[in-house]
């Protein structure tokens, strides 16, 4: 004797399983905050050095929200890219400033030998 085919399995139930309650909502302090992390890590990536003023408030508000409810991974993550952006752009800066006051520096101690009667020649000039 053959079994009947079984039928589609039954869905679950709105509990979130058998046995189980649902799980609470955190919240609006938790919303708050989720919200204001992510608003926080995406200022952090899009404004360049301003990234190393809101990635640390993304990372706060995420901390924040992780002692309420569930974590804010996202943020986070936007808020790590936000700082590392932010810090090279920072190093390009420096470094900017650097090469071009040297050469600002070499210009002056040329004009200056060329000034006090010196020649293109004693320059390295041909």
């Amino acid at each position: 004797m053959t079994q009947p085919a079984p039928g589609p399995p039954a869905p679950w139930p709105a509990s979130g399983g058998p046995g189980l309650a649902p799980a609470p909502w955190p919240g609006p302090d938790w919303q708050r905050a989720h919200d204001q992390a992510i608003v926080f890590g995406i200022l952090a990536v899009t404004t360049g050095m301003l990234g190393l003023v809101f990635g640390p408030l993304a990372l706060n508000q995420a901390n924040r929200a992780r002692a309420i409810g569930p974590d804010v991974g996202v943020a986070r993550v936007l808020a790590w890219i936000g700082i590392g952006l932010a810090a090279l752009s920072l190093l390009f800066l420096l470094g900017y400033f650097l090469f071009f006051g040297v050469m600002m520096a070499e210009m002056l101690r040329q004009l200056s030998q060329l000034s006090s009667g010196g020649t293109f020649a004693a320059l390295g000039a041909v």
